[in-house]
């Protein structure tokens, strides 16, 4: 996978490992990430593909509770730095042409290449590529990428079929992103039933009996 020269200039900077754990954003993703994963997948000793996997920050947890975990990243160095993490093999590759048998894998993570893939084309060739490795696969599931953006994340877990190739299982993890929108959502909700409540209702002029003048409002 050739990524575009800013892209590559971000992750060749050795920054990734640390981003999710350097803020409190980063740190909760992280952790939602892994409780939706320790609940998602089959038990360890399953064997895990992790694409687009970074620099292990998700793999290296699920490699120390047991599982097999392979993975495959385009940029080298993430590799080299989760090649240190004890994990049953680093490569470098490409989502769209995974470097493994058909179902290979019990589980495929598609976590990261979705919102770097702007064509439509090309993330439906991830996808399938997963499908093609594992009967289950867990993914971020992104709109089109904004124009200069990564896209917007969405999603919630979805038990059923209808991806690529249609065998098997599909889970949409929701990114941090849809989770801070939501609650900058809420907050904008509750602030905006706050201001209603403060404003004084107008006094309401009581309706004429008939044939007669309307009482006056009461001061």
């Amino acid at each position: 996978m050739s990524l575009p020269p800013d892209i590559a200039d971000y992750y060749d900077r050795g920054d990734e490992p640390e981003r999710l754990t350097r803020g409190p954003e980063g740190q909760l993703e992280l952790i939602r990430t892994q409780a939706l994963l320790e609940r998602l997948l089959p038990a360890p000793p399953a064997a895990i593909a992790d694409v687009g996997g970074g620099a292990g920050i998700h793999a290296a947890p699920l490699a120390a509770r047991g599982y097999e975990v392979h993975l495959v990243d385009p940029v080298a160095g993430h590799v080299a730095q989760a090649s240190a993490l004890g994990l049953a093999s680093a490569l470098v590759g490409d989502a769209r042409e995974l470097p493994f048998e058909d179902e290979r894998f019990d589980a495929v993570l598609l976590l990261g290449p979705l919102y770097h893939l702007h064509e439509r084309a090309d993330r439906l060739a991830a996808l399938a590529e997963a499908r093609r490795a594992a009967p289950a696969l867990v993914h971020d599931r992104l709109l089109p990428p904004a124009r200069g953006g990564r896209g917007r994340a969405l999603g919630r877990r979805a038990d059923g079929r209808g991806g690529p190739g249609d065998r098997g299982p599909a889970w949409m993890v929701p990114g941090l992103g849809a989770q801070l929108e939501d609650r900058r959502a809420a907050s904008a909700g509750a602030a905006r039933a706050r201001a209603r409540r403060a404003r004084p209702e107008p006094a309401r002029r009581q309706r004429a009996p008939a044939g007669g003048r309307a009482p006056l409002a009461p001061r």
